[in-house]
């Protein structure tokens, strides 16, 4: 059984002249220290440590260098960290290569590294300032599609599973459920999965922190995918609350064959 996440993680917190805000999620770990109007972050990651989530006040260790420095204006006195989908699409591989047969439709859950915001807020909770975007887990880069009308992409080591019972819960990902429906007379090959993760929300369950839910339907019809994203959080798990929106909304979508896989096209 899994331990509850706990929404303190992402609490608003008081930075003083001094201070030092330290995140530890899974493999990144950071501090923010404030001097004066001016804000230093210090950063480090450790690719075997999985488990750790945690935030406090700990200064950074003399052996983790200072880095890139901010610096701002305002009567901002509080910090936070806002869980977000990152910032490009990902691409991930079902456990096996498979194909859909005609008429039929099957589930993923994939299990997706969150990216940290760091924002100074005030009293108000509506006056926020980001300060910068860290992602959780270091992923390669991959292209998805041809060199017409391919994308810059994350690629995921860990694969989609049909069992949520067998995705790994880490409190640093969000579990986004993918439908796939094939409505041709063809069976459909699917080797690849790339989920426009700009599009998803990060919600807050009992145990997991969860996506919006795709669904993709295969038409046979100018070989065309069509592609919804859920307004509603998923209904695998009691949601307490949204944590975050998504970059960009959209309202319907569709999918082209790309080499190797769909590359995805939002109309708004």
């Amino acid at each position: 059984m899994s331990e509850p996440i706990s929404d303190e993680l992402w609490e608003p917190r008081p930075l003083p002249e001094g201070g030092v805000f330290h995140c530890r999620f899974g493999p990144l770990e950071f501090w923010l220290r404030r001097v004066d109007t001016d804000l230093i972050l210090y950063l480090r990651r450790d690719a075997a440590q999985e488990i750790v989530c945690l935030v406090d006040s700990a200064s950074p260790p003399g052996d983790v260098k200072a880095g890139e420095r901010f610096t701002y204006d305002g009567p901002l006195e509080k910090v936070r960290a806002v869980p977000m989908l990152p910032d490009r699409s990902i691409v991930v591989r079902p456990e096996n290569a498979l194909k859909v047969l005609n008429g039929q439709k099957t589930r993923f859950f994939v299990s997706i590294p969150l990216m940290i915001r760091v924002e100074l807020v005030g009293e108000g909770d509506g006056d926020a300032l980001p300060v910068t975007d860290l992602l959780t887990a270091v992923m390669s880069n991959t292209w998805f599609g041809d060199s017409m009308g391919g994308e810059l992409s994350y690629a995921l080591k860990t694969t989609a599973k049909h069992r949520l019972e067998a995705v790994t819960r880490r409190k640093w990902r969000a579990i986004c459920p993918v439908t796939v429906v094939n409505e041709s007379e063809k069976s459909l090959d699917l080797q690849r999965i790339c989920v426009q993760s700009k599009h998803l929300g990060c919600y807050s369950g009992e145990t997991l922190l969860w996506a919006n839910a795709v669904e993709v339907t295969h038409r046979a019809e100018k070989e065309e995918l069509h592609v919804q994203f859920a307004q509603e959080p998923p209904v695998f798990e009691k949601i307490s609350r949204r944590l975050s929106e998504p970059r960009e909304l959209v309202k319907k979508s569709f999918l082209r064959r790309g080499l190797g896989g769909f590359r995805l096209f939002a109309q708004f």
